[in-house]
C-alpha cells in the first residue's frame, strides 16, 4: 500500500478556507433574502404606479410641491396670470408659517418647473412679476401694478414698468 500523507496546510491556506466559507454564506443569505422580498417590492412598485396613474394629472404635477407643503394655489395663478415670456421671481421669508423650513427652500425650483416657458431670474429687480412666499414684497423698493393675495403672507405682485 502505498504511503499517503496530506500536506500540512498552512495558517494562511486555512484562513483563506474560512474565508471563502463565510463569504460563500454571505452571499447565499443576500439571495435568499431577495428572492423572499423580490415579489413583494415588484407588487409594492407595481400598485404605487397604478395610484400614480390613476390620479388626476393636475394632482401629479403638484406631487412635488405638495411633499414639501407648499400651497400650491400660487402656481395655479401664477400660471395664469404670468405671460409665457415674461420673467419673474420669487422671494420667501417668514411672513408665512411652514410647518419645515424645507418648504421655502423648495417654491423656486418647483416654480421653475411648473411655470415653464416662463423665466425665472434670481434678481427680483429684473422681474415682470414677483411671487411672494412670505417674502417682503415692500423691501423690495418696486412699484407694483397689481399685487393678487393667495393667503396673507403669499402673493403674486405684477411689477409696474
Amino acid at each position: 500500500m502505498e504511503d499517503v500523507r496530506r500536506l500540512p496546510l498552512s495558517h494562511r491556506a486555512r484562513e483563506l478556507g474560512l474565508v471563502r466559507l463565510v463569504g460563500g454564506l454571505a452571499v447565499a443569505v443576500v439571495l435568499v433574502v431577495v428572492a423572499w422580498r423580490a415579489p413583494g417590492a415588484v407588487h409594492d412598485a407595481d400598485s404605487g404606479a397604478r395610484d400614480l396613474a390613476a390620479m388626476p394629472e393636475d394632482e401629479r404635477d403638484f406631487l412635488g410641491a405638495r411633499s414639501a407643503d407648499v400651497d400650491t394655489r400660487i402656481f395655479v395663478l401664477a400660471a395664469r396670470k404670468i405671460p409665457r415670456d415674461a420673467t419673474y421671481a420669487v422671494i420667501t421669508g417668514n411672513k408665512v408659517g411652514v410647518s419645515t423650513p424645507n418648504t421655502l427652500y423648495a417654491v423656486a425650483p418647483f416654480a421653475r418647473y411648473y411655470l415653464l416657458p416662463r423665466r425665472q431670474t434670481p434678481e427680483p429687480t429684473a422681474a415682470d412679476w414677483i411671487i411672494s412666499f412670505g417674502g417682503d414684497l415692500e423691501a423690495l423698493q418696486l412699484t407694483y401694478a397689481e399685487r393678487d393675495q393667495v393667503t396673507p403672507g403669499i402673493e403674486l405682485a405684477r411689477v409696474a414698468r
